[in-house]
């Protein structure tokens, strides 16, 4: 079986199950070095203005993120300007995910003026506020994270054509709305081969995944 196109984004970096190393450099250069096309990450801001990868909104640690300082928390987090310093050149895709709680016209100011020191990357700005992202003061191009189906009406509303679902709530009728309208569709995060096949077969345009290398051997393997 062959598909035109389908694409894999790696999830919070490539982990190979230590996810003590997920959204961190070293997970991305993991994704990096599998040669993946697409890596995904999430950002926040500390009280004082810097950005981090990081998913929930405290860390590991225990500090809340937008309430503390940059220099309490330094040693356990990578910023989100040290991470493309490092990688700046690469032909992977950065999809960063803005999950800061404070999105405030500082956080975007400061998100911006970061990303465009790095005019030769190829990034894209992912949230599940879909007014942050039309508040970005760049031409980056961007992606709507939802938490449910919506109707066509909603669809038609929507600003991105690239939009992430819940990969449970996915069904072959749901991607040809999404299709219809005008939308590719991207699913959240299935890490069985079993549950990404299903989803190939409904006719998604891509995943989120954990287990990377893993989706990535299978489809080369059987629709390539």
């Amino acid at each position: 079986m062959h598909r035109k196109e389908f694409d894999i984004i790696s999830h919070r970096g490539y982990c190979a199950g230590d996810e003590s190393i997920e959204n961190t450099n070293e997970s991305i250069r993991n994704s990096i070095a599998l040669r993946a096309e697409f890596v995904e990450f999430d950002v926040h801001m500390t009280r004082d203005g810097i950005i981090i990868l990081n998913h929930d909104s405290t860390t590991r640690c225990g500090h809340e993120i937008e309430t503390t300082d940059y220099s309490t928390i330094k040693e356990s987090v990578d910023t989100l300007d040290s991470v493309l310093s490092a990688n700046d050149g690469c032909a992977t895709q950065f999809i960063i995910e803005l999950k800061t709680r404070d999105m405030s016209g500082r956080f975007i100011a400061t998100l911006d003026a970061i990303v465009q020191c790095y005019p030769m990357m190829d990034i894209m700005y992912s949230s599940f506020n879909h007014n942050v992202l039309y508040s970005s003061l760049t031409h980056i191009t961007f992606g709507a994270l939802m938490y449910h189906i919506p109707t066509p009406a909603q669809l038609r509303a929507i600003r991105p054509r690239m939009i992430g679902i819940d990969y449970e709530m996915v069904t072959p009728d749901i991607v040809k709305m999404f299709h219809d309208n005008g939308h590719t569709i991207y699913c959240y995060t299935p890490n069985t081969l079993v549950s990404v096949e299903r989803l190939i077969r409904a006719g998604v345009d891509g995943v989120y995944t954990d287990n990377y290398a893993s989706v990535t051997a299978m489809y080369r393997e059987k629709y390539a």
